[in-house]
């Protein structure tokens, strides 16, 4: 599944972090690979066969910890989504009437 831009942007620094942990030196080249490679929804696979010429042995472990950061972005925004519905309902539950939209007053 493809990100969207917003998750890309949110991605983004996480990849240069560890971009330059691997590399031991920053390469925007390889950052906006591997953006390239989780924006279009690339497998594991094809994310390390599109990345090995700016890895070399390191491509794997780092197409590993690219797919779990996504992940996890997921999961996070998922969860955030979900609460915050919950928080609503029960904001609603409480307020009833008074947070009918255009409702102005509390009179």
């Amino acid at each position: 599944m493809a990100l969207s831009k917003r998750e890309l942007d949110e991605l983004k620094p996480w990849i240069e972090k560890t971009v330059k942990r691997v590399l031991g030196f920053s390469e925007p080249t390889v950052v906006t690979a591997a953006l390239n490679c989780v924006g279009k929804g690339m497998d594991k696979k094809k994310a390390a066969d599109h990345l090995k010429p700016f890895l070399d042995d390191s491509t794997l472990r780092f197409v590993d910890k690219l797919f779990e950061a996504v992940e996890e972005g997921r999961s996070s925004r998922h969860s955030k989504s979900s609460s915050d519905r919950s928080r609503k309902r029960e904001l609603k539950e409480v307020f009833g009437e008074l947070l009918e939209p255009g409702r102005r007053s509390l009179q």
